[in-house]
């Protein structure tokens, strides 16, 4: 996944000091918008969400750039797992994504051996 196709920019979005890609990178992974039932976040849905934001934002702000997905796979690839957590602080879902990913590329590491 990439912030833009080739021959595009990826542009800084300044009022939150990352890059339009990043910020709404880091707001998917924590929100049940880009979940499926069951708390998955996939790089396909994920690649939706940020695409659908950049897209809504007005003409005047919005950056000339398409996020890129290219990804072929046998099986469903999970980035992150959310459970319901309303009533948990930003901080929380953060280190419960962070020990999924960790989980994630360990299995990935172990499989390469």
């Amino acid at each position: 996944m990439t912030a833009c196709k080739p021959m595009q920019k990826a542009y800084e979005y300044k009022e939150h000091g990352h890059s339009y890609f990043t910020f709404y990178l880091a707001e998917a992974l924590i929100s049940h918008d880009c979940a499926d039932e069951d708390g998955n976040v996939t790089p396909y849905m994920l690649n939706e969400y940020i695409d659908h934001k950049i897209r809504s934002l007005s003409p005047e702000k919005r950056p000339k750039q398409t996020p890129l997905l290219n990804c072929s796979t046998a099986g469903k690839i999970i980035l992150a797992r959310l459970t319901n957590t309303k009533t948990k602080s930003t901080s929380d879902r953060l280190t419960e994504l962070l020990i999924v990913w960790a989980t994630i590329a360990l299995t990935s590491l172990e499989g390469d051996q």
